[in-house]
């Protein structure tokens, strides 16, 4: 009696899924949507670049603004080095994308300014120091540090 009466409350217990699986598969599900819109940023940003005639589709910018829009409050700082590079160069005519990038930067201020050094540090062998956008990231790198020093 007593093992039938453990498997009726093992059974009961087991067969719903715990607050921790909920909660592993909506973080699952949110990985995934995360990936999707950084693999959809990575693409439109690499076609912009690849054509650099300095002109996108509407479709094309509405799918980056969604897909920026969509990303976590904290993004993984494996994917902000993306972002500084859309953030720089990614200006198609009629498209002020800094704006949108700009709140992901402020919410993750210390990656960003992490992020920001090492891309300063590492620019590409055309780039000069002195010429945008390299003068607008030292700008940037200026403006975050004096949010953080604000708090």
């Amino acid at each position: 009696m007593k093992l039938a009466s453990l498997f009726i409350i093992s059974s009961f217990l087991f067969s719903f899924p715990t607050s921790g699986q909920t909660n592993h598969a909506k973080a699952e599900s949110s990985r995934k949507s995360e990936n999707q819109s950084v693999e959809t940023i990575r693409q439109i940003f690499k076609d912009f670049i690849q054509f650099g005639d300095g002109m996108d589709s509407d479709d094309n910018k509405k799918a980056i603004t969604r897909a920026l829009k969509s990303l976590p409050d904290t993004i993984n700082k494996v994917e902000l080095p993306l972002l500084i590079n859309v953030w720089m160069y990614y200006d198609p005519t009629d498209f002020d994308v800094r704006s949108i990038v700009m709140p992901i930067f402020v919410r993750n201020k210390m990656m960003t300014l992490d992020a920001i050094k090492y891309r300063l540090q590492h620019k590409k062998t055309w780039e000069e120091v002195d010429t945008a956008p390299n003068t607008d990231l030292i700008h940037l790198e200026k403006e975050l540090r004096s949010m953080c020093l604000e708090k």
